[in-house]
């Protein structure tokens, strides 16, 4: 599978942990920058990166009503950068909806590192209510 395939697989299996885990090494790191707001940071590790995608999808975000658009994807050998929509519902109900931009590294068919970067106003608005 080639990187724009395995960070496509990516940000389609968000909501479903054990997908998104079968795509990353035994140290991959993910850094989430979402500047001070929480669960914002890296995370290294199969171990780590589960409780992240549990955090994320499971207590904030309704894994069952997640949907994914992607906009843009690019790559070579060896990187990828999608651009996407992330859709769903809080897990108190509330719509979400924001556009993301993900970076991957890959290395012998597995995501090796993952910069998330997304709009932290907008997620604070819509986790609040306040959109």
């Amino acid at each position: 599978m080639n990187t724009r395939e395995l960070t496509t697989q990516l940000v389609t299996a968000f909501g479903k942990p054990d997908e998104v885990l079968a795509l990353l090494t035994d140290d991959t790191t993910w850094a989430l920058h979402i500047g001070s707001m929480e669960p914002g940071g890296t995370y290294k590790g199969l171990t780590d990166i589960r409780a992240l995608m549990e955090k994320v999808f499971g207590e904030i975000y309704d894994p069952a009503s997640v949907e994914v658009t992607i906009h843009t994807i690019t790559g070579d050998d060896t990187q990828a950068a999608v651009r996407f929509n992330l859709k769903t519902k809080t897990t108190w109900g509330l719509p979400y909806d924001n556009e993301y931009a993900v970076f991957t590294r890959c290395s012998n068919g597995k995501i090796i590192e993952i910069n998330e970067y997304l709009d932290g106003f907008t997620a604070m608005d819509q986790l609040s209510g306040e959109s």
